[in-house]
């Protein structure tokens, strides 16, 4: 049946014999999103549509409560809706009907029905259904709290969606411009910044860019990742080295623009931890921003499906690692506290190289996750006041990291043989790393310890 055809009287009396009464319109209409709402202040909204002035200036989700009123009108648009597709299949089957020469078809598919005025519909429009090569992505829904409702309406209503790694793994860049596309770099310039970083910087940084081979991998998935590898390359390359001021300059802008982007992914992060690791004025800034992407996207779960072999999870795993990492580097070693803390993920750095999947980028990945799991207990034990002695009842502890740091060296100096990409880095690094942590535990005693006759003994 063709609702189209059905006048405003027999839609009201098709309702009546269904039971579903049209309700009285209500005169009263919500116009004012949720945010504005809760804080009280007047919501300007263009033609009824989000995101209102405010929310569009401070990046907030700008969402209105569903009224009775708005379902009503949201009724009204399922009904054009149907009505459109009907009409598309009449179409459709007049068009099949004058094919196969089918006239009884065509007469009762006749695609000249007369829209009833009750319906204005918008001119057809034919899509092309996607292919099976892009698959659909699944509809997200959301739940809007009413703040008239009170705190016991639903739990942790002001909590935000939280981002799967499934969701972050599926995720492209595409009509997000890089610098190549804005013409930052040209594309042989870009491709030979690649080489220099892919074929000999990562492999100083445990492999990070994991699967990615190519210039046209990472364009694909992150502009920031891009903009990392392009930068850190040519502060390491002779004949484009005149190019760092406008790649670095690039670089923090796309940062800046992807902080409070709601479009992040696990490429992302990895260019966050390449800036931090090459470019120490920005470090600490990246590495948080690095911190609070992988915990969002949560990472951290990717160890899971790693210890059962799984490789997507692998990888989300190693990343979450060097996250780690760089977290402590920036933060102990300079009195801050880290922003990323122990967990499961962290206790089961030993099983994460017994899986089918790991290198020895891994295992060098690995023994600092180890090392700074150490210095982080020494950080949370000892605190940073260099004023305050530390107590008698601690000095055990100061032994038993010491002979902790020396376990690790012993578990690691033997490890790791001379690379072909890096030398004799990964060894050189054990060594060196060992006696930096010697050096900040010990340095301790400067701080003198506490007795029960005095401050200091």
């Amino acid at each position: 049946m063709d609702l189209s055809l059905l006048s405003p009287p027999a839609v009201s009396a098709l309702r009546d014999s269904f039971g579903d009464r049209k309700p009285p319109d209500i005169t009263r209409k919500i116009t004012a999103c949720v945010a504005c709402r809760k804080q009280k202040v007047k919501c300007h909204m263009r033609e009824g549509q989000t995101p209102c002035t405010r929310c569009h200036k401070r990046g907030l989700s700008c969402t209105v409560n569903r009224s009775l009123q708005m379902i009503l009108e949201d009724d009204a648009t399922w009904k054009n809706s149907v009505v459109q597709k009907i009409r598309w299949l009449d179409e459709t089957v007049a068009k099949i009907a004058t094919k196969v020469d089918l006239p009884e078809l065509q007469s009762s598919s006749s695609p000249s029905h007369v829209v009833s005025p009750e319906y204005h519909l918008p001119p057809m429009q034919h899509h092309t259904p996607p292919t099976t090569s892009e698959p659909e992505q699944a509809q997200i829904w959301e739940v809007v709290m009413d703040p008239q409702g009170g705190p016991a309406s639903i739990p942790a209503a002001c909590v935000s969606e939280v981002r799967s790694t499934r969701a972050s793994g599926s995720f492209t860049s595409a009509g997000r411009p890089d610098l190549i596309s804005i013409g930052v770099l040209s594309l042989p310039q870009a491709l030979a910044l690649f080489d220099v970083y892919c074929l000999r910087l990562d492999h100083f940084l445990y492999r990070i860019l994991g699967d990615h081979t190519s210039l046209d991998s990472i364009r694909r998935t992150s502009p920031l990742l891009t903009a990392a590898v392009c930068t850190v390359g040519t502060l390491h390359s002779r004949s484009l080295g005149h190019l760092f001021e406008a790649c670095y300059r690039e670089y923090k802008n796309v940062v800046a623009a992807q902080t409070f982007s709601s479009s992040v992914n696990e490429d992302d992060v990895r260019g966050l931890c390449i800036g931090a690791f090459w470019l120490h004025e920005l470090s600490w800034a990246l590495i948080g921003t690095a911190v609070r992407i992988a915990s969002d996207i949560k990472l951290h779960h990717g160890i899971y499906r790693a210890l059962h072999g799984d490789r997507v999870g692998y990888l989300q795993a190693r990343l979450y690692y060097l996250v780690y990492v760089c977290d402590h580097h920036f933060s102990v070693a300079y009195g801050r506290p880290p922003m990323s803390r122990e967990g499961l993920i962290i206790d089961s750095a030993g099983r994460f190289l017994e899986i089918e999947h790991a290198t020895e980028d891994d295992a060098r990945l690995v023994s600092q996750v180890k090392e700074w799991s150490v210095l982080s207990q020494v950080f949370d034990t000892f605190g940073v006041d260099i004023d305050a002695p530390v107590p008698a009842q601690k000095l055990p502890q100061l032994r038993r990291y010491s002979i902790a740091l020396d376990t690790w060296y012993a578990d690691w100096n033997e490890t790791f043989c001379s690379n072909r990409n890096v030398g004799n880095y990964p060894q050189k690094g054990v060594g060196f790393h060992f006696h930096f942590a010697k050096l900040y535990l010990c340095s301790h005693a400067f701080r003198g310890a506490a007795t029960q006759g005095g401050p200091l003994a």
